[in-house]
């Protein structure tokens, strides 16, 4: 559900409450691993080209065509073998 669309529900309606955030971290040298290997042009290609449209909401035209964009730009990735998104 997305809450935008209900402007009449207010925070305190919810029922369900988040789990409350860790202490401390515990996945630190896994997620480094990744983090090391991002190519740092890809992802900023892939951002700028997100940021360049208007609105990206679900039900917007310039949203639907965000998620095309991204949809034919992983495709491509598929297309390359040994390319991986953000990663090397």
């Amino acid at each position: 559900m997305d809450i935008t669309d209900h402007p009449d529900l207010k925070p305190s309606d919810l029922k369900v409450k988040p789990d409350p955030l860790p202490k401390k971290l515990t996945h630190h040298a896994e997620v480094q691993k990744y983090i090391n290997q991002i190519v740092k042009e890809e992802a900023k290609a892939t951002n700028d080209m997100l940021t360049a449209f208007y609105n990206r909401y679900y039900t917007s035209q310039t949203g639907k065509d965000a998620a095309l964009a991204l949809q034919k730009k992983f495709k491509s990735y598929i297309a390359r073998p040994g390319t991986y998104c953000f990663f090397t």
